[in-house]
């Protein structure tokens, strides 16, 4: 059952973009996903890590994975990663250090 919700999870996914972002206390960065949904999807964000679990490397699996209404592209369809990157930081940047 939970490898079927993963599966439903990737064919919900229109489009993805991930960027690295510095890790705390750490040397290596840390991998931040943002997901653009086909209409209609319906999918959580657990179906979503569910599935990087399955299929990526534990080094390539997003820590932080967003769902957002739709990625930021340029006027030639580029995904601005600038853009993603820099929401990410600034949320974390409110939530405050964790324990």
């Amino acid at each position: 059952a939970a490898e079927d919700a993963a599966d439903a999870a990737a064919d919900a996914v229109r489009a993805a973009a991930a960027v690295p972002i510095p890790a705390a206390g750490g040397d290596e960065d840390d991998v931040a996903a943002f997901v653009e949904l086909h209409d209609g999807a319906a999918v959580t964000v657990d179906a979503l890590h569910a599935h990087a679990a399955e299929h990526a490397p534990r080094y390539m699996r997003p820590k932080h994975l967003r769902i957002v209404d739709a990625l930021p592209v340029t006027p030639t369809a580029k995904i601005e990663k600038y853009k993603l990157r820099a929401a990410i930081l600034a949320e974390l940047a409110d939530q405050g250090p964790t324990a």
